[in-house]
């Protein structure tokens, strides 16, 4: 017979493995989000560095 992968409260419940997989892809999106701020970041401080030295 055909596993319920229905909870009690209507929902659809995960296996280990599927959750496994969701917090692995959470992880990837947040590091590859904050390594994209970082480099902004980085790009934004080294254009003002560079243009700090015209103005005077």
């Amino acid at each position: 017979m055909a596993e319920d992968i229905h909870a009690a409260d209507g929902g659809i419940r995960l296996t280990e493995l599927e959750v496994r997989r969701r917090t692995q892809r959470n992880v990837a999106i947040a590091v590859a989000l904050a390594s994209l701020v970082g480099l902004f970041y980085v790009m934004t401080l080294v254009k003002l560095g560079a243009g700090a030295g015209l103005m005077h």
